[in-house]
């Protein structure tokens, strides 16, 4: 379900209105998160580590309100829930994206998602479909040939109507550590620095868990 904003009344109001006049409202930053207990875990439920981690950022991400805002038309709506779309990597290398619906336990996630991802591997769906889902979707990226210490990001031709857009890299070992960089690129409009450290904490947690 989604809700339309009364800016007037809204407690971001004043974030709202400086940013939307900028050409290009997105704010970015990358950080590493320490993976080692969810890489861990994921290998003794004899799982998918991309797919456990994907799960823990989209609940993460519906925790946090401002990453429910979005921007349509001209006006502003929050929705309940956001699903995950996310590219699939094919056996020709290229991708076929898909939307996995967001579920709070683990096991009810996966079980929906492993078809869904397994039909994407063999080339069933399109590379992009994003108009066709609706506003109310997270996009995640993973990228696990590289580690980077930044991600630009290919910019519409209208930024402010962008959804949020994270994007995971290579696990490396550090120590007894396991180290993987995570870029995030958000509206600032809705989602401001604090916001952000939420959600890393939220996160962080879910990959403890």
């Amino acid at each position: 379900m989604r809700h339309i904003i009364d800016v007037n009344t809204w407690k971001r109001k004043e974030e709202y209105l400086f940013f939307r006049t900028f050409f290009n409202p997105m704010v970015a930053v990358t950080v590493e998160v320490d993976c080692t207990q969810a890489y861990k875990k994921a290998k003794e439920k004899k799982v998918s580590f991309a797919l456990y981690y994907l799960h823990a950022a989209l609940v993460a991400a519906n925790r946090i309100e401002e990453f429910r805002y979005r921007q349509e038309g001209e006006e502003v709506v929050l929705y309940d829930r956001i699903d995950l779309f996310t590219p699939v990597l094919t056996a020709d290398g290229s991708y076929r994206s898909v939307l996995l619906p967001a579920e709070e336990e683990w096991e009810t996630f996966r079980k929906k998602a492993m078809p869904i991802m397994e039909a994407a591997k063999q080339g069933v769906g399109e590379a992009h479909s994003e108009k066709e889902q609706g506003r109310n979707i997270l996009l995640i990226s993973v990228n696990p040939w590289y580690r980077f210490s930044s991600v630009q990001l290919a910019i519409p031709q209208e930024p402010q109507l962008n959804i949020p857009i994270f994007t995971f890299g290579k696990v490396m070992l550090e120590g007894e550590k396991r180290m993987m960089p995570v870029s995030l690129s958000v509206n600032h409009a809705f989602v401001s620095g604090y916001q952000i450290g939420c959600f890393l904490k939220e996160f962080q947690a879910l990959l403890d868990r």
